[in-house]
């Protein structure tokens, strides 16, 4: 089963590396599901076009400090300049997921087995600890 899955590969994640940044509001369910808290989003107000402030950022970058992210989650649809700059500036990366839209069938998620899994490998690459 999907669901067992998952779960499986993002076991490796400790609880104190299960806080996300994202680059909108596009993961709440699987942050839910999976046992992560969403503590930051870089494009206020759950719009991919609006900007933040340089207030908003200065917030951002005192969580992102505070809390010890390690990684911006960004959206594949909604690639913007904001989170690579801020991802930049704070010493972090950037990962790419998928969310409401697939990739070409010769891409990495054709199918939506396939972007959970890939989802799910991503995040665990980046957050989970190697035994």
């Amino acid at each position: 089963m999907l669901d067992a899955e998952v779960e499986a590969i993002l076991e490796v994640i400790p609880l104190e590396n299960r806080r996300l940044v994202t680059n909108h509001d596009f993961l709440g369910y699987f942050a839910r599901r999976y046992g992560f808290e969403i503590v930051g989003v870089v494009l206020p107000g759950g719009s991919t076009l609006a900007e933040p402030s340089s207030r908003d950022l200065a917030e951002l970058i005192e969580i992102i400090e505070r809390e010890g992210i390690q990684t911006i989650i960004v959206e594949a649809s909604n690639v913007n300049r904001i989170s690579d700059t801020l991802a930049e500036q704070v010493g972090i990366e950037t990962i790419l997921l998928y969310s409401d839209s697939l990739s070409d069938a010769d891409g990495p998620t054709p199918t939506y087995i396939d972007y959970m899994r890939y989802n799910a490998q991503a995040i665990a690459a980046v957050l989970g600890e190697t035994p």
